[in-house]
């Protein structure tokens, strides 16, 4: 987390359950009300008093957001708690954002100047999947699905742009790093043998149809047979 353009200090949150429970508002993205942040964060524990935690956590993440004497962007109207997206930047809603707008850029004329661009640039925040330790939290899976699937669509796209613009050797390059992200994605592999043939490299696309079909063997997909 980032604070007037400082890294806060992991000792300014006081407990893991703070951090815990702005990642949960991030994560959620809308209003969330305390009963359900309090079975989130302590599902073993009574009412009553999970929900003196969260009073107490809710004063600890106001602080450590709110650097001067205005309201911050921790909202509360008492019965449900929220993040003032006005007040705060949060990474994964720019990526997904700027992704969203390259990807409709990037799948129209191809003689577009800046589709490329705008693809790329959005690649490269993308910088790992969302809350990496908290990927088998409930809570965090659906916003960490959509910003893993939205990558995988920008390595896709881009690579089908630079295979139109006759760059196949960087298309193949961006179907590589969507098979390192999804080693399972039929249709890459498939691109990818055909775009090994379609120069010439006979010896790598049949290593790499060999690949593909392992794959589908481990997923229990029958292969396409190679053409």
């Amino acid at each position: 987390m980032i604070r007037d353009g400082t890294p806060v200090s992991g000792t300014v949150w006081q407990s893991k359950k703070a951090r815990d429970l702005l990642k949960i508002l991030i994560a959620r993205r809308a209003a969330t009300t305390r009963e359900q942040l309090v079975e989130l964060l302590w599902p073993e524990v009574d009412p009553a008093k999970a929900g003196n935690r969260l009073s107490m956590l809710l004063q600890t993440v106001r602080n450590v957001l709110q650097r001067h004497a205005y309201v911050g962007p921790l909202a509360s109207d008492g019965s449900v708690v929220w993040l003032d997206r006005m007040q705060v930047r949060v990474d994964v809603e720019e990526f997904l954002t700027d992704a969203i707008n390259a990807l409709a850029a990037g799948r129209g004329d191809v003689a577009a100047p800046d589709a490329a661009a705008r693809l790329t640039a959005a690649l490269a925040a993308y910088t790992g999947d969302f809350l990496e330790d908290d990927a088998h939290a409930d809570w965090a899976t659906s916003l960490a699905e959509e910003a893993r699937a939205i990558h995988i669509a920008l390595l896709r796209t881009l690579a089908a742009r630079l295979q139109r613009t006759g760059d196949i050797d960087g298309a193949i390059q961006y179907l590589l790093r969507l098979l390192r992200q999804d080693p399972f994605d039929e249709q890459a592999h498939l691109d990818l043998v055909d775009m090994q043939l379609d120069v010439g490299h006979l010896s790598e696309a049949r290593r790499q149809y060999d690949v593909y079909v392992q794959r589908m063997k481990e997923i229990e997909v029958h292969p396409h047979p190679l053409l």
